[in-house]
């Protein structure tokens, strides 16, 4: 029975062989059908590739691509008039100051190769919503692009246009924290000491009462690695003055004093790994983002 079996497969696959081969013709292969003719650039394209591309190894997915997305949401590409406001911004308020202190070299080697812009909002089953991811330190998704430049009637000057953008780079400052705290470690005995009641059911906390619990966000009190990005990024999205009221809100001292253990070990880390001050990093930072509302 065995060597029938396997007598059976040897006609079968013969057979499948003289097929293909008689398939093919006198003539040889036919003409491939896959298009290899080199697209052609938009004006975005071009922006991109001058912008970021060349002088900062950064491509940028702004269409729709399956082969980058979860097909298993809902998802749209941007609206085109979006995204060079988006990038515009990006590369004044989040490259400028890390190449101003870190060089360009720094950019290139350990920024994101690809962005994937998404237009849409990017909702969980538990209802709360994915503003960004990070995969494998060289690729970051950023969702509710659509929503970039819209405005109030005060148009720029509103706080609540100011909030938005600030959101945006919390959103990029966090996942480019997850990259570098990926690339090299930080202390993690030491930092989840700290504050050890990490939970799964974060999205259950309000505000304050993170902040009451030493965690400076919701999502920070889901694991450490979330909790140290979500630091970072709130320490390099608010002023000096802001990012002090923040450290200073939490209704009792064990908590105030949690959040200030917790942001030494990041300042540390950041001078002695990457060498970069993060408090110079924040002055940076908002002077950008004033010029920024100001043009």
């Amino acid at each position: 029975m065995k060597n029938n079996t396997i007598y059976t497969i040897g006609i079968l696959l013969f057979g499948v062989f003289v097929i293909t081969i008689s398939c093919s013709g006198d003539d040889g292969l036919e003409e491939s059908r896959i298009d290899t003719s080199t697209p052609e650039l938009s004006e975005m394209d071009i922006w991109i590739r001058e912008n970021l591309t060349t002088p900062y190894n950064i491509a940028v997915t702004y269409t729709f691509d399956d082969n980058e997305l979860d097909i298993n949401r809902y998802l749209t590409p941007p609206k085109e008039e979006e995204v060079k406001p988006f990038l515009d911004a990006f590369k004044k308020v989040m490259i400028g100051p890390f190449e101003e202190t870190s060089g360009s070299d720094f950019v290139k080697m350990y920024f994101p190769k690809l962005l994937v812009l998404v237009g849409s909002y990017n909702y969980n089953n538990d209802g709360t919503r994915r503003l960004g991811v990070a995969e494998g330190g060289k690729k970051v998704m950023l969702y509710e692009l659509n929503y970039f430049t819209e405005r109030t009637a005060d148009a720029a000057t509103s706080a609540e246009s100011r909030a938005r953008f600030a959101r945006y780079f919390h959103t990029i400052e966090h996942e480019f924290g997850h990259i570098l705290q990926q690339t090299k470690e930080y202390d993690k005995e030491k930092f989840g000491a700290i504050t050890p009641s990490y939970r799964s059911t974060w999205n259950n906390l309000d505000d304050q009462e993170a902040l009451d619990l030493g965690y400076i966000s919701p999502y920070s009190a889901k694991n450490m690695d979330e909790d140290f990005v979500e630091i970072l990024a709130t320490m390099l999205t608010t002023s000096a003055e802001e990012f002090e009221e923040i450290l200073d809100s939490p209704g009792n001292q064990a908590a105030r004093d949690a959040l200030r253990a917790k942001l030494a070990i990041i300042v540390d880390y950041y001078k002695e790994s990457w060498n970069i001050d993060l408090y110079e990093m924040q002055e940076i930072i908002t002077e950008k983002r004033l010029s920024y509302f100001e043009e």
